[in-house]
């Protein structure tokens, strides 16, 4: 019975339209195989803004880091300098102390 109204409505559909029944059919399959193309093409598109937005949130990132990083290698050099001062510094105290500890010994050795 039921291949019976397959039959009379494939007959039908083919009277009114004068048209194979199968080309009907592939021309409704072609148009459900655009309908998930479009709602693929959505899915994508969707997909690349949240790229987009995701890229533009790595690029702040990135941008405070070198602010950052730049921070850090003004201090580092200025580290750098105050350190080669100190290393002056302690060398000169070192000649200073070395030379005290001389006159005094020598003091010490010749009481006059």
């Amino acid at each position: 019975m039921a291949k019976q109204k397959n039959n009379k409505s494939a007959k039908a559909t083919q009277s009114l339209n004068g048209k194979a029944p199968s080309v009907l059919e592939a021309v409704g399959h072609l148009g459900e195989e655009i309908r998930h193309l479009g709602v693929k093409i959505e899915a994508v598109e969707h997909n690349v803004t949240l790229i987009a937005e995701q890229f533009g949130d790595v690029k702040r990132t990135l941008d405070s880091h070198s602010q950052i990083l730049a921070s850090h290698t003004e201090m580092i050099g200025k580290i750098a300098i105050d350190s080669s001062i100190i290393k002056e510094d302690v060398e000169f105290i070192k000649s200073s102390l070395k030379k005290k500890i001389d006159v005094e010994e020598f003091s010490a050795m010749n009481p006059s």
